[in-house]
C-alpha cells in the first residue's frame, strides 16, 4: 500500500508527465511507444510512475521497456537482470539490447545506445526519455563550455525527433519524449526512496565524494577517457559550489534555456524567409539551377550578392541554418561559417577552393561541399559532387529503332507512357539522368529530313568534346573548350556532366555487325545540369519547337536516399 508521504511526493511527477502527454496526445495516439531504462532512478521512477497511470487508466498505453547492455562494467549483465527481473514482476515488456561501442568517448556511447534501440523500433515510433531538469542544467553549460549557440544553449526539446541507419544503412526516424524536462533530480530522489524502488546506482554517474589530489582528473570511465566524464564532474564537482551560492541556479538556467529555445525559435524562423530570399534564380527562365524539391538536399544555391545585402547577424544565421538542410545534420561551427562568408567576400577569380563539411555525427552518412562560381554559393553534397566529376555515356541511337523497334520500345516505355527515353549517365544507379519525349524528337527529325535516306540517321550522345567548335543558337561566331563552357556558364564542378547530342549518319558494314560514322554530323544541342543549350545548325528550329512543346525534358532522379 502506497503510504500518503510517497503519494505527495509521486503528485508533481504524475502532474508534469499528465500536463506533458496532454500536450502530446494526438501525436502519440496510435503510435508504439518504447521507453529507455538503464535501471536508475530516474527511467525506473518513470517506467513505475506510467505503470501507475495506465493502471488507473489516466494513460491509454503502458510503454515497453528497452535497457541497453554495453558491456562496459562488469556490473553491467548484473544491472540487466535486475532491470528484466523489475519489468517482470510488474508485468512490462522488456528487452534486452547489447551495443558495441564504437569509439572511446561520451558521443561514441550516445550512437551506440541509439544504434541499438534503432535496431527494435520502427519508424514513428516513440522513445521516451527520462531526462530531467538537472539533465538540462548540464546539458546547457556543457554546450555554453564549448561555445555553443542560440540553438545549443536552448537545451533539449520535450519533443524531437531523431533519424538514425540501421544496419542496411537505410535511415530511420523516430520521436523523442522528454516529459519530465521540469521535474528535478532530488524530487525523483525524493520518489524513489519514498516508494523503496529498488533502483541501480551508475558509480559513473558521479565522481567520489571526497577526491585525493588531482582525483577529478585521474577519474575514468570504463572507456577509458576522462572526457567521457565531463558531466559527472559538473555535477559532483562543479554544480554543489554554484548552488551553495546559487539556490536557484537550476531553475534560473532551465528558464533560460526556455527563453533561448524561444528565441532560437525566432532565429530559425527569419533564417528560413532569407534562405527563401536568396535563392539563385537565373533571369533566363529556361536554365534549371536549383534541383526539384525532391533533390533540394542534394544542391543549393544562394545568391551571394542577396547574402550579403542582409545585415551581418542574419548573414551569419543564414548560412548556419544553410549548411545542414537535414534533421540529421549537426549545426556547423562557427569557424565554418566565418569561412563561408569569407568565401562570399572573396574578390579574386578563383573558383577553385573547396570546404568540406562532415556535417553527420558518424561518416556513414554524406557530408557536403561548399563551393562559389562568379556570385553564386553551391552546396553540393558529397556523393552529388562526386556524381558530377563521373562521366556520362557515349551511345548512338538510330531513329528508325526509336520509333519501330519493338524491343527498344519496351525498354525505353517511361512509366507506362508513350514517350521513350534514353540513360545519360550511369553511376552505380544511385542517380538516374534521362533525357524523355525522344519519340516526338525522332519524328520531327524524319519529317525534317525527308528527303533523306533516313534508315541510318542516328542521334550521337557523347561527353562535350573540348576542341569541337560550336556556335550557339542566335550567336555570332564559334566557340570551344573553355571559352565555350565560360559562355554556357558552367561551373568547373560541373563540367564533367556536359553531354553533346549530334545527328549523324551511319553506314552499315556488310562485313561485320558494326558501323562506322562518316566524318560528318550536325550538332545538335548541349546537356548540362542547368538545362538544354540549342546550337545553332539546319535543325534548330525542329530543337526549339520540340523544347517548347516538352518542358522539361530532362528528368533527375535519386534513388538511394
Amino acid at each position: 500500500m502506497v503510504s500518503e508521504s510517497s503519494h505527495d511526493v509521486a503528485q508533481p511527477l504524475i502532474a508534469t508527465l499528465l500536463s506533458s502527454f496532454a500536450q502530446h496526445a494526438a501525436v502519440l495516439n496510435g503510435r508504439r511507444v518504447w521507453l529507455a531504462c538503464s535501471g536508475g532512478r530516474d527511467s525506473l521512477s518513470l517506467a513505475a510512475i506510467c505503470l501507475q497511470l495506465y493502471h488507473q487508466g489516466k494513460l491509454p498505453f503502458l510503454p515497453q521497456l528497452l535497457h541497453v547492455n554495453h558491456g562496459l562494467q562488469a556490473a553491467n549483465d548484473a544491472w540487466a537482470k535486475q532491470v528484466q527481473a523489475w519489468a517482470e514482476e510488474h508485468g512490462m515488456s522488456c528487452q534486452i539490447l547489447p551495443a558495441r561501442v564504437q569509439g572511446s568517448d561520451e558521443q561514441a556511447a550516445r550512437q551506440a545506445r541509439y544504434d541499438a534501440l534503432m535496431q527494435v523500433m520502427n519508424i514513428g515510433d516513440v522513445l521516451i526519455l527520462a531526462h530531467h531538469r538537472n539533465d538540462q542544467v548540464e546539458t546547457v553549460l556543457m554546450r555554453l563550455f564549448n561555445g555553443a549557440g542560440v540553438n545549443g544553449l536552448s537545451g533539449m526539446q520535450e519533443w524531437s525527433d531523431k533519424t538514425c541507419r540501421n544496419k542496411a544503412q537505410k535511415a530511420k526516424t523516430i520521436h523523442l519524449w522528454r516529459p519530465w524536462l521540469p521535474v528535478s533530480r532530488a524530487q525523483i530522489t525524493d520518489y524513489a526512496q519514498g516508494v523503496c524502488l529498488d533502483y541501480i546506482d551508475d558509480p559513473t554517474n558521479e565522481m567520489p565524494a571526497s577526491p585525493s589530489k588531482h582525483d577529478d582528473l585521474a577519474f575514468k570511465s570504463p572507456l577509458g577517457l576522462e572526457a567521457l566524464n565531463d558531466r559527472a564532474w559538473l555535477r559532483s564537482v562543479i554544480m554543489p559550489q554554484i548552488q551553495a551560492r546559487f539556490p536557484q541556479v537550476s531553475s534560473a538556467i532551465a528558464r533560460s534555456s526556455q527563453l533561448l529555445s524561444d528565441a532560437n525559435s525566432i532565429v530559425m524562423a527569419q533564417a528560413q524567409d532569407d534562405l527563401t530570399t536568396c535563392l539563385y534564380q537565373d533571369s533566363d527562365r529556361s536554365r534549371q539551377w536549383q534541383l526539384t524539391a525532391e533533390l533540394a538536399h542534394l544542391q543549393s544555391i544562394l545568391d551571394i550578392n542577396l547574402v550579403l545585402d542582409l545585415p551581418a547577424a542574419r548573414q551569419s544565421a543564414l548560412i548556419h541554418y544553410w549548411l545542414s538542410p537535414k534533421a540529421t545534420d549537426l549545426p556547423p561551427p562557427k569557424r565554418l561559417v566565418d569561412d563561408v562568408l569569407e568565401l562570399c567576400l572573396r574578390q579574386d577569380n578563383d573558383h577553385q577552393t573547396c570546404l568540406h563539411w562532415q556535417s553527420a555525427p558518424d561518416n556513414s552518412q554524406h557530408g557536403y561541399e561548399i563551393r562559389r562560381y562568379r556570385q553564386r554559393l553551391f552546396r553540393l553534397r558529397s556523393d552529388w559532387s562526386a556524381w558530377l566529376a563521373s562521366p556520362p555515356r557515349s551511345q548512338e541511337l538510330l531513329l528508325r529503332d526509336m520509333l519501330f523497334n519493338k524491343k527498344l520500345l519496351k525498354q525505353w516505355l517511361l512509366d507506362g507512357g508513350s514517350s521513350k527515353y534514353c540513360e545519360l549517365k550511369h553511376s552505380h544507379h544511385a542517380f538516374s539522368w534521362q533525357l524523355q519525349h525522344l519519340s516526338e524528337l525522332t519524328a520531327n527529325l524524319l519529317v525534317s529530313l525527308a528527303d533523306t535516306n533516313s534508315d541510318n540517321l542516328a542521334l550521337q550522345f557523347e561527353p562535350l568534346p573540348r576542341d569541337l567548335p560550336l556556335r550557339l543558337a542566335g550567336r555570332i561566331g564559334s566557340k570551344s573548350g573553355k571559352k565555350l563552357l565560360q559562355a554556357l556558364q558552367l561551373p568547373q564542378f560541373m563540367r564533367g556532366s556536359v553531354i553533346l547530342c549530334s545527328l549523324i549518319y551511319k553506314q552499315a558494314d556488310d562485313q561485320a555487325a558494326t558501323s562506322r560514322v562518316l566524318p560528318h554530323r550536325t550538332p545538335l544541342f548541349i546537356l548540362s545540369m542547368t538545362g538544354v543549350t540549342v546550337l545553332q545548325s539546319s535543325q534548330t528550329a525542329v530543337i526549339q519547337s520540340w523544347l517548347s512543346h516538352h518542358h522539361p525534358v530532362m528528368r533527375l532522379r535519386h534513388n538511394l536516399h
